[in-house]
């Protein structure tokens, strides 16, 4: 239980950084909720699209994904500085916590489909992870 409210933490935190990165793109002022929930929207919609553009040339591992994510946060604080003073605030911070909160209820209290999604599924997207997409 620890351990999947550990990496919902993770989980929102990544997608609210790279959100943040990629939002000075679309001048998103992030002065309440709605518009952190659309830069951590944004975040998780520009990582599938790197994730999916790797693929075309690797195979997902866990280790291609780590180094990717490593890649991408040095990237990130060496271009933007500030963008660590920025982030830490008192609304970012309560956001983080009520997203955790609720990304680690949805995972804990759901039951539809359970046991099925992993019949379904898995095998498709271990095919995915162990190859590269061939055109």
């Amino acid at each position: 239980m620890i351990n999947i409210l550990f990496l919902s933490f993770l989980s929102v935190l990544f997608h609210l950084f790279i959100g943040k990165i990629f939002s000075k793109y679309f001048n998103i002022n992030n002065n309440n909720f709605y518009d952190l929930s659309l830069i951590s929207l944004i975040g998780l919609v520009s990582l599938s699209f790197f994730a999916l553009l790797i693929n075309f040339f690797l195979p997902l591992s866990p280790t291609i994904n780590t180094i990717f994510f490593i890649i991408i946060i040095i990237f990130s604080i060496l271009t933007n500085q500030k963008i660590l003073k920025n982030f830490i605030s008192k609304k970012n911070i309560l956001f983080i916590c009520i997203a955790t909160v609720s990304v680690f209820l949805l995972i804990v209290l759901s039951n539809t489909y359970r046991p099925d999604a992993g019949l379904y599924h898995f095998p498709y997207i271990n095919i995915l992870n162990e190859n590269k997409i061939i055109l």
